[in-house]
């Protein structure tokens, strides 16, 4: 045996163990990322302050956010990676490193500007998309044969007016969040044709239309009945008439807002238009073909993303509730808070509310008619006549009195952005 080597082995384990266990603890405590996953986010590190910024959409509920936090290799951090917290007041996170030593970094979440998900951001392409599909002008007019008074006849309206109609309804559902498949129908069509006729030949905006002396029974029948089954305008073009029913806040109208919640009807299925030689629209409103379906409430801004462009500052806010989830609303019971999130403004309504039907100026009502939805919750805040809703604008909206609360956002978007 050669005993110089073996020697040498030795001598080389000898440094090699002097060498590991003199090996020091490491005192790297940085936090090196820190972002959310719901609402997708990321802050923004200043090491040397120690203070981390992280910013979130307006309406984030900031009480209950969930971070995931990225320390220094052999370190940790209190409170730990994916142990939710209340944001409200910034929070001190504890680094420490292996060899004991620590870091503290100060965690400040704002939300100062409104953020699009990607599902709201999809959603607001498709409202684009479609609004931008529906036309308002048709070459040559209107009419296949334009409808007459003398002798009476309801003519033949081009089925590309119709259906620009049709796609109108199903644009504001699809905003609202209910089924958005609305057909054209023929017997509707039919029915409001003989409507507009009717109406013009009294040249008047009624529901319950006398009978002209020269115009047959049959004829009549058909237009009064369409008269009582309908929303009716003095305009006659389809898809503008449908944007003029989701305003509804005339003071003759805003009682009840009862054509928009037509249109926002969930069992409706298919529909028809008249449309008068010159003036005079009917949009038939009766159709409840697609039979119950679940809903909570329907609101009208709707929860989400919703166009500034449908929406001014003399329109009023509604929700139509489902009775059977929260009960019928009473109006000496409920309240509303309407929060504009991006200055902070705050209007509140109940019974209390001074009230008027003038053109922007504070209201507050419950409507249990039955006008598609029975139990209607509508608001609306004073605004000056230079207020418009804005690209960007954030509002939280809560009612309570109710069996049990309802507290939704509203991201309005401009269809120009």
């Amino acid at each position: 045996m050669n005993w110089k080597n073996v020697a040498a082995i030795l001598a080389c384990f000898a440094v090699t163990a002097t060498f590991v266990s003199c090996k020091r603890e490491s005192s790297n405590k940085q936090i090196t990322a820190f972002s959310f996953i719901e609402p997708s986010t990321t802050g923004v590190i200043n090491e040397t302050a120690k203070t981390i910024v992280i910013d979130v959409s307006l309406g984030t509920d900031i009480t209950v956010l969930v971070p995931t936090i990225v320390v220094s290799d052999r370190a940790t951090v209190s409170p730990a990676s994916g142990v939710m917290q209340n944001f409200t007041n910034p929070v001190t996170y504890t680094v420490t490193a292996e060899d004991g030593s620590t870091a503290n970094y100060t965690v400040t979440v704002t939300s100062s500007t409104v953020k699009f998900t990607a599902a709201e951001q999809q959603k607001i392409n498709t409202i684009k998309t479609r609004y931008s599909n529906i036309p308002t002008s048709f070459s040559g007019g209107y009419f296949i044969t334009i409808p007459t008074t003398s002798p009476y006849s309801i003519g033949e309206v081009k089925n590309e007016v119709l259906q620009a109609g049709i796609n109108a309804i199903n644009l504001v559902r699809y905003i609202a969040g209910i089924p958005d498949d609305v057909v054209l129908d023929a017997e509707y069509v039919d029915l409001c044709q003989h409507g507009a006729v009717l109406l013009t030949a009294i040249n008047q905006l009624t529901h319950y239309p006398e009978k002209p002396g020269d115009m047959n029974q049959e004829f009549y029948k058909k237009g009064a009945d369409a008269a009582r089954r309908s929303n009716i305008s003095t305009s006659n073009l389809p898809s503008t008439t449908v944007f003029q029913y989701m305003d509804d806040s005339d003071p003759s109208n805003i009682d009840r807002v009862g054509h928009r919640r037509w249109i926002l009807n969930p069992p409706m299925k298919k529909s028809g238009f008249g449309v008068g030689a010159t003036r005079f629209g009917l949009l038939y409103a009766f159709d409840g073909s697609r039979g119950n379906i679940d809903y909570d409430y329907v609101a009208w801004p709707s929860p989400g993303v919703f166009p500034t462009n449908i929406f001014s500052n003399n329109h009023a806010w509604s929700i139509s509730v489902n009775a059977q989830k929260y009960g019928t609303p009473d109006i000496n019971k409920i309240e509303v808070t309407l929060k504009h999130l991006n200055s902070g403004e705050v209007w509140f309504f109940s019974k209390d509310t001074p009230s008027s039907t003038a053109i922007r100026s504070a209201y507050f009502n419950i409507d249990k008619g039955g006008y598609g939805i029975n139990n209607c919750i509508i608001f609306r805040p004073a605004l000056n006549n230079t207020f418009k809703y804005q690209d960007g604008d954030v509002f939280q909206v809560t009612v309570s009195g109710l069996d049990k609360n309802i507290s939704y956002l509203v991201k309005m978007f401009g269809m120009n952005n």
